[in-house]
C-alpha cells in the first residue's frame, strides 16, 4: 500500500549567512509563501536575497518554487530557474549567498532529471573501475556524469558572458549616441560658420571621446592579470591628487567632497597607481550617487596602529544601495549614460591584489560607506 504523502516540508540552510537556521513551510492557509529579505514567511537575513526573492506554493501535494524577478536570480541544483520548478526532497536552491536544502522525504518526488538537469550539485557516486551492477560495469558512469557537469558548468560561463556583453553593448551605444549628436553639431556649426556653437559641440565631443577612451582602459585592467608594483607610497599624497582630481567636477555639479587624511599613516608598501584608480572609481560611484545641490561625499584616511594597516572610508549620503553584493559584479551599473559597471570590480580586484579588503554598509535612503582595508607591508616584507 502506498504511503500518503505528508505536506510537513522545511527549508534548512546549509551555507551562508543564516546557516542552521530551519524554515518550515506550512501550506494550511492556501496562499504562496514568501522568500525574501524583509517582511517574508521565510526571512532571510542576507543582503544578496531581493525583498521579494521567490515564491513558494503548495500543488497538488509538491512544493513549487519560483523566482520573483530577484536582482541575483535563483537557482536550484545549480542552475537558474525562469519559471516555477517543482522541488524534490534535497534538492539544493541558492537565493543569494545562501544556500538551502529542501527536506520532504515523505513526498511523492516527480520522474529524475534527464542528463540536461543534472548539475554540479548532484552527489557523484564513488566509482571505481571495475564496479558492477547486476553483472553490468558501471565505472563509465563517473565520466559521464563529470562530463555533463563540465558541460552545464561551460553553458552558465557562456550564458554569463552573453548578459555581460549585452550590459556592455548599452554602454558603448549610449556614448556612441551622444559622440554622434556631437559630431552632428559640429558639422552644423562649421556649414554656418558659428564658431562659439562648434566650440560647444566639440566639448560634448570631447567629453564622450573620453569616455571611450576609459571604456578601453577600464576594459584592460579588468582582463589583465597584471601584479601590482610595490613601492613605498605615501598613502595620503595619493588620496589628495584623486580627490583635486574630482573636485572640479564637483563643484561643477554643485556637490561637495571632502577629504580628512591621517597624518599618522606611515609610507605603505603599494602600487601608487593601482591606488588611484581604487581611490578615483569608489570616490567616482559616490559622486554618481549623490543628488545636486546637497550631494556630500566624505572621505577619510585612518591608521590602526594595533594592526598596521590603513583604512580608507569613502560616505556618501546618497539614496543608499538595495543589494549591496551585485554590486561588485563586472558590467553592473545603475548609471545608465554615466558607465558600463567597471569601476568597483576593478577596484576590488586591486584591493584583494594587496591582500586587503573592501566592505560596503548601506541602507536605502540612508546613503553608503564602502571602507577600504590595507596592510601596511607586504606578504614578502612580513
Amino acid at each position: 500500500m502506498a504511503r500518503k504523502a505528508t505536506t510537513q516540508a522545511k527549508l534548512v540552510a546549509i551555507a551562508g549567512p543564516v546557516e542552521g537556521q530551519s524554515f518550515e513551510l506550512n501550506p494550511g492557509g492556501g496562499w504562496p509563501l514568501m522568500v525574501g529579505r524583509e517582511k517574508a514567511d521565510v526571512l532571510i537575513a542576507d543582503r544578496a536575497v531581493s525583498r521579494r526573492h521567490a515564491e513558494l506554493s503548495f500543488r497538488d501535494g509538491q512544493w513549487v518554487l519560483q523566482d520573483m524577478s530577484s536582482a541575483n536570480g535563483t537557482f536550484v541544483n545549480g542552475r537558474r530557474i525562469d519559471r516555477p520548478v517543482q522541488l524534490r526532497h534535497e534538492d539544493k536552491i541558492r537565493i543569494g549567498a545562501t544556500i538551502l536544502q529542501f527536506v520532504f522525504p515523505a513526498s511523492w518526488n516527480p520522474p529524475e532529471p534527464t542528463s540536461e538537469e543534472i548539475s554540479p550539485w548532484v552527489t557523484k557516486p564513488q566509482v571505481t573501475p571495475g564496479d558492477t551492477v547486476a553483472g553490468l560495469d558501471i565505472s563509465h558512469l563517473e565520466t559521464g556524469t563529470e562530463r555533463i557537469s563540465q558541460e552545464i558548468e561551460l553553458t552558465e560561463r557562456i550564458a554569463q558572458a552573453g548578459r555581460h556583453a549585452i550590459n556592455l553593448s548599452h554602454g558603448i551605444k549610449n556614448i556612441l549616441q551622444a559622440v554622434i549628436g556631437g559630431r552632428e553639431a559640429v558639422d552644423e556649426a562649421l556649414a554656418s560658420e558659428n564658431l562659439p556653437q562648434a566650440r560647444k559641440a566639440w566639448a560634448i565631443l570631447g567629453r564622450n571621446l573620453d569616455l571611450i577612451q576609459k571604456l578601453v582602459i577600464d576594459m584592460l585592467k579588468f582582463v589583465r592579470q597584471d601584479s601590482p608594483t610595490l613601492v613605498r607610497t605615501n598613502f595620503n599624497s595619493v588620496v589628495r591628487t584623486a580627490v583635486e582630481t574630482l573636485r572640479l567636477g564637483t563643484n561643477r555639479q554643485k556637490k561637495k567632497i571632502t577629504l580628512q587624511a591621517d597624518a599618522k599613516i606611515p609610507p605603505a608598501r603599494l602600487d601608487p597607481d593601482q591606488m588611484y584608480d581604487v581611490v578615483l572609481n569608489l570616490a567616482l560611484n559616490a559622486i554618481f550617487a549623490v543628488p545636486a545641490e546637497t550631494g556630500v561625499i566624505k572621505i577619510e584616511t585612518h591608521y590602526d596602529a594595533s594592526e598596521k594597516k590603513i583604512i580608507l572610508k569613502i560616505v556618501d549620503n546618497g539614496p543608499g544601495i538595495p543589494d549591496t553584493q551585485v554590486i561588485f559584479e563586472p558590467f553592473h551599473t545603475t548609471k545608465e549614460k554615466a558607465g558600463i559597471g567597471l569601476g568597483l570590480s576593478i577596484a576590488r580586484k586591486i584591493i584583494l591584489q594587496h591582500n586587503g579588503t573592501i566592505d560596503v554598509q548601506s541602507q536605502p535612503g540612508q546613503g553608503a560607506t564602502f571602507t577600504v582595508t590595507l596592510p601596511v607591508e607586504s606578504p614578502e616584507d612580513s
